[in-house]
């Protein structure tokens, strides 16, 4: 039987994959912070470990006696370029050769197709390095890498608020005052399958940088004309200056330092939104189509206002 590990089996993607995973016939170890006081899914084959990605004896026992790991975990979101470093770099590469030294066949990385511009933003130069230091790392351990662009689906906090106006008929998106340039992709579900697709034919994946997309040439104009076909009512929109994206990121960095609380917003973040042409390389193979993610991200958005109206009326 397949032994499979995974850390970041509790995110927005980790999930999916862990659902995706469990329903086949296969061993699947996943790693969660104070595992035993969580309500996490019981899926038979599955196995919660508790500790941190970056604590060398988690890692040990996280990748004992697995065939292939699966690392997922990583700061989207941190106070400083030392966090980023922290999480996405250094506690990669201890993972990964925690994993050679186990004797694990394949490693496999899910990075960012922000890794491709390592200058855009701290994030990207933490996903960049840590590309840099698996490869440098991995020695015979076949090592793939993955790079999904922006990963939309329900139950993701960091798009949840822009949902949830765009549910109402508004959209606000970053104008750089030219034409608009075009980026990549990919439902959330989709990369979960994409990601199998790779623990199951390793071979095709070897000593590779993939990049997979649901649509590989979506603009902010498709995005509103697809919330429209769903919602059947018109989406306004709305261009924000650069130098507005900018200051606002600014803003968010600052309140982020007094408050010592990471916001999914920052300076690199905005410097990220207003580049052009983020593209993929390829479409996955029966990809979903944007306005059936967008349903599914305004019915996620609907629950959870339900939720807190409960909340707010008890």
């Amino acid at each position: 039987m397949q032994k499979i590990s995974l850390t970041g089996g509790t995110g927005f993607v980790g999930r999916r994959l862990v659902d995706v995973l469990g329903r086949d016939d296969r061993e699947l170890t996943c790693l969660a912070r104070n595992a035993a006081a969580r309500n996490l899914p019981i899926v038979p084959g599955l196995d919660w470990l508790s500790g941190r990605v970056e604590d060398a004896d988690a890692q040990r026992q996280l990748v004992a006696g697995a065939d292939t790991v699966i690392h997922v975990a990583g700061l989207t979101k941190a106070l400083g370029r030392d966090g980023f470093h922290r999480t996405n770099v250094e506690a990669t590469a201890a993972l990964v050769m925690q994993a050679r030294k186990a004797g694990v066949r394949h490693f496999i990385l899910v990075s960012s197709l922000a890794a491709s511009r390592p200058e855009v933003s701290a994030y990207a130069a933490s996903k960049a390095l840590a590309e840099s230091a698996a490869r440098r790392l991995s020695g015979n351990m076949q090592l793939t890498i993955i790079r999904p662009p922006a990963v939309l689906g329900p139950g993701d906090d960091a798009t949840r608020d822009v949902m949830h106006l765009l549910r109402r008929g508004w959209m606000v998106y970053p104008s750089r005052g030219q034409p608009a340039g075009r980026f990549s992709w990919i439902d959330v579900g989709d990369l979960a399958r994409f990601i199998l697709s790779v623990v199951d034919a390793p071979s095709q994946a070897s000593d590779h940088i993939l990049a997979p997309s649901s649509g590989p040439q979506l603009s902010w104009d498709d995005v509103a004309d697809a919330a429209e076909a769903v919602l059947n009512r018109k989406v306004r929109r709305i261009g924000l200056p650069a130098a507005l994206v900018r200051s606002v990121g600014v803003a968010a960095d600052f309140t982020a330092l007094v408050s010592r609380h990471p916001f999914i917003l920052s300076g690199g973040k905005a410097n990220e939104l207003l580049q052009r042409d983020w593209q993929s390389d390829f479409v996955v193979d029966v990809p979903t189509p944007l306005h059936q993610t967008l349903s599914h991200c305004f019915l996620d958005t609907h629950r959870q206002e339900g939720k807190l109206s409960g909340r707010r009326s008890s």
